[in-house]
């Protein structure tokens, strides 16, 4: 994630004397996959406790197995709800359930948000992102060494069943080796991740990798079609047997988040807005319309429809739409940071955010659950 920082803020310098390619919803022939039947995997050891952490070059604060929160409670014309900050490591993604797994500065983190315990997996300092598959298995895209023995310098795609690390080695797809930005798990259990040779699917016994590079944001919609968005190229869509691309439907041409709704509405952030597609209409939201900032670093959609936005370095806090209206929010009322970097739901209705300083949940009043 901090490597995708750094290319973002490059992107976002050059774009702005750019200009745009000019293909727009076109059919792509060229994306065939080139599959790899060789595969190898590597164990480390089961996780250190949280109190065995060595030194890493990113600055840390300690943390304790057992993170008290800091609650606040909002009203007014914002709505009603409640706020709580759990101070922790700056946080670069999050996958929220029961329990809420976090890839932090400093490493993997188990976090049980009923009694407030957080277990250490891992403290590898360079990771990108982290998904969790249908077997419960966590899948994280490493931006520097894998989290179990990898060849040479560079990063990795490793999986943890809850006992042990694999970090996946595929030396002609590289995925070891290679500094992964983002994992996805789709509808029928399929992992994908950049590689160093583009675009990489693995079906638990085989890689595949399609010629694609800069890939920034991917998701799966529900009818199972694959969105991938990246630097340059806009978005493009896969049906399991062709490619489409989309570029000057889009409020830019990069593509740094990608959320579906789950009811036929697809969400792209931007370096100059959020765009989102029904199926047929294109719309574009910008600050003219109430975004706190055009830099768009995540998306999500709760259960309630509302679209929540964060804007990761660029501050601002999150905006959030109920498909009429954008409210922003910010420190100021209750969120722990301005600097938001990933913002994940839950099944009992609650929002959580990555931030740089830790963690935020915030539940509306509206919402029944815990």
């Amino acid at each position: 994630m901090i490597l995708k920082l750094i290319i973002h803020l490059a992107l976002a310098s050059y774009l702005l004397v750019g200009c745009k390619a000019n293909d727009t919803s076109a059919v792509i022939p060229t994306l065939s996959p080139v599959e790899i039947t060789e595969q190898r995997e590597l164990a480390t050891s089961t996780p250190k406790p949280i109190n065995t952490l060595r030194p890493t070059p990113t600055p840390t604060r300690t943390i304790s197995n057992i993170i008290k929160p800091i609650a606040t409670v909002m009203s007014g014309d914002k709505g009603e709800g409640t706020w709580l900050n759990y101070e922790m490591d700056e946080i670069f993604d999050l996958v929220a359930g029961d329990t809420i797994w976090l890839a932090a500065a400093t490493g993997v983190f188990q976090f049980n948000p009923t009694n407030n315990e957080i277990t250490n997996l891992s403290n590898n300092a360079y990771l990108n992102a982290i998904a969790v598959d249908h077997s419960g298995h966590l899948w994280i895209a490493t931006g520097r060494e894998g989290l179990a023995p990898c060849e040479g310098y560079g990063g990795g795609v490793s999986e943890f069943d809850g006992q042990t690390w694999k970090t996946h080695i595929q030396k002609e797809a590289r995925t070891c080796g290679a500094v992964i930005y983002e994992v996805s798990v789709d509808n029928v259990g399929h992992v994908w991740s950049n590689t160093a040779e583009g675009l990489g699917e693995f079906d638990g016994h085989i890689w595949k990798t399609y010629p694609m590079e800069s890939i920034l944001a991917m998701t799966t919609d529900e009818t199972g079609k694959r969105w991938f968005g990246g630097s340059r190229y806009g978005v493009r869509v896969f049906d399991g047997e062709n490619w489409t691309q989309y570029i000057d439907e889009l409020s830019d041409d990069t593509v740094t988040a990608i959320a579906s709704s789950g009811t036929g509405q697809i969400w792209f952030g931007t370096l100059n807005g959020v765009t989102k597609f029904d199926g047929e209409n294109w719309t574009t939201y910008t600050t003219a319309d109430g975004l706190a900032k055009n830099v768009v670093w995540s998306i999500a959609v709760d259960r309630a429809g509302d679209v929540w936005v964060g804007h990761g370095r660029a501050g601002g806090g999150v905006s959030k739409f109920d498909g009429e209206t954008w409210v922003i929010y910010s420190q100021t009322d209750g969120l722990a940071s301005n600097v938001v970097h990933v913002i994940a739901t839950d099944e009992k209705g609650h929002i959580w955010f990555g931030t740089d300083v830790g963690l935020s949940k915030f539940t509306s009043r509206s919402e029944v659950g815990d």
